[in-house]
């Protein structure tokens, strides 16, 4: 029978802006996930910082096997990852627009498509195989006094069938309309996150990820073409309440209550954090019959349509196979 076991990595260690990246050896026994949990102080008084410059505290989290890396991201795409395959959103708490006041917010790095799957989980390492790397942002913005705790969710006595993989590709592409962004070829995929600089909000309707298609060995197939709108209201039912995205503190002063519920809702808006990303799920079902496979493919793109020519993010959610697995 498998048993969880939770075991902590780094317990409130201090962190800085710019500071030497922190690696940490990771448990041999099977990981379901990790959690990142961010003590720190708010650093501004009269004003909430956004979930958003929280979250981008951490430029990069890392998870390497021999040296290699299965899972790699911002802490914020690996918030929005979590978000998509759980429905579980960054967790930020409490809200506080006192100066000083303390902030946590607990961000989890999966690497299964549930928590706590028996059968799905990293497999077990040996010791020094399997490491974490986190890198600090060059700067913070509205908080200070960081430290930062991280702990391991094993599942022991298990034997996993499969894991996820999932690392950052990045594109800006030098002129509006037609780009082209490949995966690689070979692995069964669950999904894809993408994130996207602008997004058609407020007066303009512009975004970097107009429209997309995906193609296999350069025929189209289950995306022919979709639309930035279409795709973020799929990817809106995909996830958690919005609520839980949204917050609003009460003070004595109702005028300054009301503006600052106006202006935090306003930092998670689609202006901000939820709606620079969209996520494609080739495994609606959580049974894999829908998912994406490459294996003997040639070539797996996709054909992304800029109205704006800056950043793009895109990070596919591979599913290692541990065992020899058929299409349903």
């Amino acid at each position: 029978m498998p048993r969880r076991h939770n075991t902590i990595l780094h317990d409130r260690v201090a962190l800085a802006p710019a500071a030497t990246p922190l690696e940490k050896d990771l448990p041999i026994n099977p990981l379901s996930f990790l959690s990142i949990n961010m003590r720190m102080l708010n650093s501004v008084a009269s004003a909430t910082p956004s979930t958003l410059s929280i979250l981008n505290i951490l430029a990069n989290v890392e998870i390497l096997l021999d040296g290699k890396t299965l899972v790699g991201g911002s802490l914020a795409d690996i918030a929005m990852m979590t978000l998509a395959l759980w429905g579980i959103p960054p967790q930020v708490y409490p809200l506080t627009k006192t100066d000083n006041n303390v902030i946590n917010a607990t961000v989890h790095v999966p690497f299964t498509r549930l928590p706590w799957l028996s059968d799905e989980a990293l497999p077990t390492t040996r010791k020094g195989d399997l490491t974490l790397r986190i890198t600090p942002a060059a700067s913070f913005v509205g908080v200070d006094t960081l430290t930062l705790t991280v702990e391991a969710r094993q599942i022991l006595d298990s034997i996993p069938k499969r894991f996820l993989k999932y690392t950052t590709s990045t594109k800006t592409p030098t002129a509006t309309g037609e780009h082209e962004l490949d995966m690689l070829t070979g692995p069964d995929y669950a999904g894809v996150l993408f994130f996207g600089t602008t997004t058609p909000v407020t007066a303009s309707q512009n975004a970097s990820i107009a429209k997309l298609k995906l193609k296999v060995d350069d025929v189209e197939q289950m995306i022919p073409e979709t639309r930035y709108e279409s795709l973020f209201g799929e990817w809106s039912t995909r996830r958690g309440t919005q609520a839980l995205l949204d917050g609003h503190i009460h003070t004595s002063d109702v005028a300054a209550a009301y503006t600052q519920f106006q202006n935090t809702q306003q930092e998670q808006s689609a202006a901000s954090l939820i709606g620079k990303y969209l996520y494609l799920d080739f495994d609606p079902l959580k049974d894999l019959s829908y998912r994406l496979i490459t294996r003997g493919r040639s070539r797996a793109h996709f054909v992304i349509t800029a109205d704006v020519a800056d950043a793009i993010r895109m990070l596919p959610v591979e599913v290692v196979s541990l065992v020899e697995e058929t299409a349903a």
